[in-house]
């Protein structure tokens, strides 16, 4: 938890309007992301591991909102990928200046 007050910290430094929402579990955690973007943010933060960001993702698809990742969990294969940086002020920050890209 002190990872995610940490990218908060950051993000609303820097002036951003964010709200922080603990995932339900696998089933729920797109219906969330959803109903987030429904409600008008245009950016979700994925703060986990693979399995969190493709849950997360599931509700973001087919959107115009974009999703970021704060690399959390064990592996994080995904965010080694795209060559995120993996402490959780870095990867905000990283969110904050970083250009939009579609990903296959």
């Amino acid at each position: 938890m002190q990872d995610v007050e940490t990218a908060l910290a950051v993000l609303q430094g820097a002036g951003v309007e964010v709200n922080a929402e603990p995932t339900l579990g696998p089933a729920a955690a797109g219906d969330q992301a959803r109903e987030a973007i429904a409600q008008g943010c245009d950016t979700i933060l994925a703060c986990g591991g693979d399995g969190t960001v493709n849950d997360v993702l599931q509700g973001v698809v087919g959107t115009v909102a974009a999703l970021g990742v704060i690399p959390l969990g064990t592996a994080n294969a995904l965010a080694h990928d795209l060559r995120l940086p993996f402490s959780a002020a870095a990867s905000a920050h990283a969110a904050l200046v970083g250009q939009r890209r579609r990903v296959a």
